[in-house]
């Protein structure tokens, strides 16, 4: 038996973590000798919302559903690259479950914001809204075209993203969080 007092688990929660904002943000995975890398924005292309942190990681993280949209890449791409091998009889969830406890892969997550967040259903704020989260996406594609292309989880034909044109502010800030990046290695 496990002694709970001796062995306890604490979670702390930042109030970060649950604040809607605008970010970019950078999954790493380190595997052996490999990193790779899955790049994401919160605001949402059908809603006028932006997720925060913590809610934004639990789509990843979710093993229910690998088979469609953005946030199953993560987990889908660990299995597809063999990363995670899932064993006969066990579940996609027990076998990821398993896998992190191990440390088969260490995950860690930087989040930029770039906009606070206004939650507001006029017109003005979903046209504001469409004009973040388009420049937030350019800052995206920006962080995505400076990676090695052989080391992400990105799924690069989705939606509008070989049409979409980085501005020169998007990729200045880009370039500031691959070199922010780079300097956490």
């Amino acid at each position: 038996m496990i002694d709970p007092i001796k062995n306890k688990l604490q979670l702390n929660y930042d109030s970060e973590w649950f604040t809607s904002r605008y970010y970019v943000y950078i999954i790493k995975i380190a595997v052996s000798s490999d990193t790779y890398y899955y790049v994401g924005q919160t605001g949402d292309r059908h809603f006028v919302a932006a997720r925060s942190p913590f809610y934004r990681l639990w789509g990843h993280f979710n093993p229910y559903n690998l088979k469609k949209g953005t946030d199953s890449q993560l987990m889908s791409n660990l299995f597809k690259r063999k990363i995670f091998k899932k064993q006969e009889g066990h579940s996609n969830r027990l076998t990821i479950d398993r896998a992190l406890a191990k440390r088969d892969a260490v995950i860690t997550t930087q989040f930029y914001p770039i906009y606070n967040f206004e939650n507001d259903n006029s017109d003005a704020a979903k046209e504001r809204h469409q004009k973040k989260r388009l420049f937030v996406e350019q800052i995206e594609k920006g962080v995505i075209e400076g990676l090695d292309a052989t080391f992400l989880f990105n799924d690069l034909t989705k939606k509008g993203f070989a049409k979409l044109k980085v501005s020169d502010e998007a990729s200045r800030i880009a370039n500031q969080i691959i070199k922010d990046l780079e300097s956490l290695e």
